[in-house]
């Protein structure tokens, strides 16, 4: 497996595999923002406000696309965050891929990026995503009531999601 940089040649591989039915059942729901034309705008710096940055890994299997992760990175009050996403196709779930290439990702956050901390969230229910999370040593942390509303209400979704983070302290202690 081969972890890169995604290209726009990318995008039609990577929504096909958002769009499948077990794939949209582990995500948020897709917004009208949410399209090819947009995401080829974000990777080339377009289209963001000044505080967020959006990239994306492409995960292959040869030549073939299998996966991505999404980052976006968030500054506030001068500090940094990458929020990741991810999605492998499902024939290749169970394998340690996701695993071996957030492991090839995260230390390119805390130092390519100079990202304070990495954070990611999973639906209730979702033990696959939360037994991955938990072998890279990510760390659970409570989100308020008033935050989950506005997420709930932003991202149209109403199942409750566990999110975990790491930073460079805990990332060295459990790698």
């Amino acid at each position: 497996m081969e972890l890169r940089t995604t290209v726009v040649d990318d995008l039609e591989a990577i929504f096909a595999i958002r769009r499948l039915p077990v794939v949209l059942a582990n995500q948020f729901r897709p917004s009208s923002d949410d399209t090819i034309e947009n995401w080829e705008r974000w990777l080339s710096g377009l289209g963001l406000d000044d505080c967020t940055s959006f990239r994306c890994s492409t995960i292959l299997d040869g030549q073939r696309v299998v996966g991505h992760i999404t980052q976006r990175d968030h500054v506030i009050g001068g500090y940094k965050t990458c929020e990741i996403g991810f999605n492998l196709l499902p024939e290749y779930w169970g394998r340690g891929i996701m695993g071996d290439a957030v492991s090839k990702l995260v230390p390119t956050l805390f130092e390519g990026h100079s990202v304070q901390s990495v954070v990611t969230g999973y639906f209730r229910g979702n033990s696959r995503c939360e037994r991955l999370l938990t072998r890279l040593g990510f760390q659970p942390f409570g989100v308020s009531i008033f935050h989950r509303v506005r997420i709930a209400v932003e991202m149209r979704c109403l199942r409750w999601i566990n999110y975990c983070y790491t930073d460079p302290d805990v990332w060295s202690a459990s790698t």
